[in-house]
């Protein structure tokens, strides 16, 4: 196929600077070079290009052609004749045309074909290697003889899209191209195609496109590969370009077009998808294991080596170390707020599983208790072992009520009772808990009152239960899409917080030593 294309070359900014310093009288090179903050071998080097190319004269002043250039920023308007290898989709009704192009092509040897498997012999010039190809879309013959010539604009654009992505190619390549030397210059006359407009010639010089040959069917040979490289939110895989401009998602997105109605593509890269994420995860496993040795060593330091006794805390404090390392890499100060309460709720129900209440002594002398006095003792127990007042989170309506029942149920019903303490030790929150831990800490009627962990917390932490009501609304806000700037800090807040929760666990008794079935 041969096509013209009408190529605009534009006048490069630094080109257009030096050529307007030399039309005002600035022509030596170091002058231009200070006056610009330029290297003076560079500035030389273009001015000897301009002069070469017809804009400036021997004395460096603008030619004629140098002022209509600056004028016009248009350095030449040519009709390109392109001889080149355009590419028809024909699985696609529309027969649309590939953004890319090939001056020549290159054949492998087919052995045999079988079905929707292709023998190959690849390497043939060197040591031969077999391989066996997929067949993605069968080509029919009668379809592709029907399929419509491809317009003379197709053609062109096709042209322009494989000329941009190859310019965009070299532009990554030559990114890091220190740009004050002469061959910097260079790479990036290089990249013209970036400032390149491609259009169609005016209608008399086109005469549609010239010499179009009849298609033949042919088929593109590629792979897929693991993308070495898996950044969050891609595939974890990908198609390299057969014509050589990677990073390209061409051919990426031709296969992912097939993958719905050809099954076996479809398990191929989910395969290979699998075998992605397979290595992610042990890339993160190891990296866990890194973050939970690291933890585990800053938390004996912390905490002394006894934690390692608590296992079911330690857990829970990894959990934490995790949640704030996640944070680095984009994870919300939520999933620490969350981690904290549980370190509290773990805390309780071990504290009340130990530390069994008894029904207080007020109880006795005011019979049922109104919702009033329930309130009233609570916040009387919480002064007497030294913690500030008592917030909503504790005494609201929704939490006094259900408490005052189980309370009465200390003397109506024995046996309720005692099931209502094994459900909360099993997996009561912290509002339904802290009730109970109270009394046994504070009730004179409790002989095990005074040794009793929650003083030595309250001693380091009197506003406890209003620090856990403002945990609980930081892991609830997301839910509400508020967010602000201080979520590094309050995660280290809320790790200072999990400590004392290990701290008072350290008193209570060890947990037995975990076994491990074989």
């Amino acid at each position: 196929m041969t096509a013209p294309v009408l190529r605009l070359h534009h006048l490069n900014i630094f080109e257009k600077v030096i050529l307007a310093l030399c039309r005002a009288g600035v022509r030596q090179p170091d002058d231009i070079a200070r006056r610009i903050h330029q290297n003076t071998e560079l500035c030389g080097y273009v001015i000897r290009q301009l002069k070469s190319a017809g804009r400036l004269d021997r004395s460096g002043a603008p030619t004629q052609e140098g002022l209509r250039t600056l004028a016009t920023g248009t350095v030449s308007e040519d009709t390109e004749v392109v001889v080149t290898h355009v590419f028809q989709d024909a699985a696609r009704p529309s027969g649309e045309l590939w953004p890319r192009t090939a001056a020549e092509l290159s054949f492998q040897p087919v052995r045999r074909v079988r079905g929707t498997d292709v023998d190959l012999r690849l390497n043939s010039a060197g040591r031969p290697r077999k391989e066996t190809a997929h067949l993605i879309a069968p080509c029919d013959q009668a379809r592709t003889a029907s399929l419509p010539p491809p317009r003379a604009d197709q053609i062109i654009h096709a042209v322009a899209a494989h000329r941009t992505a190859l310019a965009q190619h070299r532009a990554d390549q030559f990114a890091q191209v220190d740009r004050s030397t002469p061959a910097a210059f260079e790479a990036e006359q290089e990249l013209s195609a970036l400032h390149t407009e491609f259009a169609m010639p005016p209608e008399e010089q086109v005469n549609r496109v010239w010499d179009v040959r009849p298609p033949t069917a042919e088929y593109l040979l590629t792979w897929l590969e693991p993308d070495a490289e898996t950044a969050e939110g891609t595939s974890g895989w990908r198609a390299p370009d057969p014509f050589g401009l990677d990073p390209g998602l061409m051919l990426q997105q031709l296969v992912l077009s097939h993958m719905q109605s050809d099954p076996r593509l479809a398990k191929a890269v989910a395969s290979l998808t699998a075998a992605v994420d397979d290595r992610l995860n042990r890339r993160y496993r190891k990296v866990a294991h890194e973050v939970r040795d690291r933890s585990e060593g800053r938390l004996v330091e912390q905490l002394g080596d006894r934690i390692r006794g608590y296992p079911s805390m330690l857990d829970l404090l990894f959990g934490l170390e995790d949640a704030a390392a996640r944070m680095a890499s984009g994870a919300d100060v939520e999933a620490v707020a969350r981690e904290t309460i549980r370190a509290y709720e773990h805390l309780f129900r071990r504290l009340v599983d130990e530390y069994r209440p008894v029904p207080p002594g007020w109880q006795a002398r005011t019979g049922k208790a109104s919702d009033i006095i329930v309130r009233e003792q609570l916040s009387e127990c919480a002064a007497r072992i030294g913690f500030s007042r008592l917030p909503p989170l504790i005494t609201g309506e929704h939490v006094i009520k259900p408490f005052a029942r189980d309370l009465a149920a200390t003397r109506s019903d024995p046996p309720k009772f005692a099931k209502r303490m094994s459900a909360l030790i099993s997996k009561g929150s912290i509002k339904e808990l802290v009730p109970w831990a109270l009394i046994a800490a504070a009730d004179p009627g409790n002989p095990e009152n005074e040794r009793h962990p929650l003083r030595g917390l309250a001693g380091r932490r009197p506003h406890l239960f209003t620090e856990l009501g403002r945990v609980n609304d930081l892991r609830n806000r997301g839910s509400h899409g508020d967010r602000d700037a201080s979520t590094a800090d309050d995660a280290g807040w809320c790790r200072e917080l999990a400590v004392d929760a290990a701290k008072t666990v350290l008193e209570l008794s060890p947990e037995p030593e975990r076994t491990t079935a074989q």
